[in-house]
């Protein structure tokens, strides 16, 4: 079945790399959430067609790609 749930909070990760999680084909949540995530690139998320819960809340995001959450369809 593979990996459902991923709980990357306090990490101090500062972005997410492009397609970095693409192969996590199973994930349903994903938690990153009290990191210190500045911004969101292009298709950060791509590949996660599962995913139902995403949490980046207490992050500094301050910039969002047009792109970054294509790949979530």
């Amino acid at each position: 079945k593979g990996l459902t749930q991923l709980d990357l909070s306090q990490n101090s990760l500062v972005t997410v790399p492009s397609a970095a999680l693409a192969n996590l084909h199973s994930l349903i949540i994903l938690n990153l959430n009290r990191n210190k995530i500045k911004d969101l690139r292009s298709r950060s998320f791509a590949g996660l067609d599962t995913l139902e819960i995403l949490n980046l809340y207490e992050n500094k995001i301050s910039t969002i790609d047009p792109d970054a959450f294509t790949g979530l369809d």
